[in-house]
């Protein structure tokens, strides 16, 4: 929390936070992806989110390999 009570971070897009782990903090791409998606579903037990597999949600998101977002889909519908 900043001295103005603001929470660090608050302000940052998820793709900027893989990015900077990747960059600055030596994480595979592999483990910043899943530091984003995978273990935050786990945490909050929402089993069909995090990972595809049947029955899953299916929201993806289509990264170039400078990590820029192209397209992205929720429950398998482009968005």
């Amino acid at each position: 929390v900043l001295s103005d009570g603001t929470l660090a971070g608050s302000d940052v897009d998820m793709i900027s936070t893989i990015r900077y782990g990747v960059t600055y903090l030596d994480l595979t791409l592999a483990e910043a992806l899943r530091m984003a998606t995978l273990y935050p579903a786990r945490f909050l037990r929402l089993a069909d989110r995090g990972h595809l597999s049947p029955g899953t949600r299916a929201d993806l998101v289509h990264l170039t390999d400078a990590l820029a977002v192209t397209a992205t889909w929720l429950s398998g519908e482009a968005a």
